[in-house]
């Protein structure tokens, strides 16, 4: 346990810098996590049997991931990695996946008024902003996979409408 211990205070140290603001974060600690969030991603997907072992550090990134939703320009190679944890996790236990992101702003949501109106979340703006300028597309592929697991439950029809209206007749 000591090694995963290691990797939870560097996610802790990269948690007290968001709270701290924006211009506190490193990038050298984001590049840390998200290498972090990419080895958590690999164990799950070769065996989502140990995410109760990982629920620890799974939580923390999902923090982190809730963080990052509300600064202007969100770590996207970090966000991938953690949807891609996540996706592996909803393997198991897709209802629980699904109620720990609806505290995020990740996922597509309907709008609270109108159910037509659709937003869409941080994996439309950085697919609209980011990964169709750079034509890597790392947050939609690990977005659909989690969709392909989870898009059977009421709480992802509006990440089911998002991929129907602007992923489908755009990529």
């Amino acid at each position: 346990t000591g090694g995963w211990q290691v990797l939870l205070a560097e996610c802790g140290s990269l948690v007290a810098q968001v709270n701290s603001g924006a211009g506190g974060v490193k990038a050298g600690s984001v590049a840390r996590v998200t290498a972090i969030a990419r080895l958590v991603a690999a164990v799950l997907k070769t065996n989502p049997e140990l995410g109760p072992k990982l629920a620890q550090l799974t939580d923390t990134l999902v923090g982190l991931v809730a963080k990052f939703c509300l600064v202007a320009a969100p770590p996207l190679q970090l966000l991938a990695a953690v949807t891609d944890s996540l996706a592996s996790l909803a393997v198991k236990d897709p209802e629980k996946v699904m109620d720990r992101l609806a505290g995020t702003h990740l996922l597509p949501k309907c709008h609270p008024g109108d159910s037509s109106q659709l937003q869409p979340g941080v994996v439309g703006a950085l697919l609209a902003g980011q990964e169709t300028v750079s034509g890597e597309y790392p947050l939609l592929v690990s977005f659909l996979r989690l969709m392909s697991v989870c898009g059977q439950l009421p709480g992802a029809r509006p990440s089911i409408t998002f991929i129907l209206r602007e992923v489908l007749p755009n990529y």
